[in-house]
C-alpha cells in the first residue's frame, strides 16, 4: 500500500515545546525516518554490491537523522567495521555521516 506523509513540521514542533516543559515533558527526545525508496513509484531496485556486482542485493534503503541512534535502536546497534579516518563519536557511524560528509579520501 502507499504511504501516507506527516504532517513532519507540526509534529516537530508539538514535540519541542513537550520536551522545552522538562520536568513535566512526556517526550524525552525524537527523530524522523523517511518511507523506504521503494515506496516512490520511480524507484524500482536499490541495489548493493561489491564493484564487479557479485552477489548483489537488494536492499531497503531510508533517510534518518543524525540523532538516530541517540533516540532508539542504540542498544541493536553493533558495528563490524568503520573507516579509520573518521573520528566517530561513540562508534556512530549515522552522526559520521552528517559530520564528516565530504571528508573522505
Amino acid at each position: 500500500g502507499r504511504s501516507i506523509n506527516l504532517p513532519e513540521d507540526e509534529i516537530r514542533d508539538y514535540l519541542e515545546k513537550d520536551i522545552a516543559r522538562k520536568d513535566n515533558a512526556t517526550v524525552e527526545a525524537y527523530t524522523f525516518q523517511t518511507h523506504n525508496l521503494w515506496e516512490y513509484d520511480f524507484i524500482f531496485w536499490s541495489p548493493i554490491s561489491n564493484l564487479p556486482g557479485w552477489d548483489e542485493k537488494n536492499v531497503k534503503v531510508y533517510g534518518i537523522e543524525r540523532n538516530f541512534l541517540d533516540v532508539c535502536y542504540r542498544k541493536y546497534y553493533m558495528p563490524t567495521e568503520l573507516d579509520g579516518s573518521f573520528d566517530y563519536e561513540g562508534g556512530d557511524a549515522v552522526k559520521s555521516l552528517y559530520d564528516d560528509a565530504g571528508q573522505a579520501d
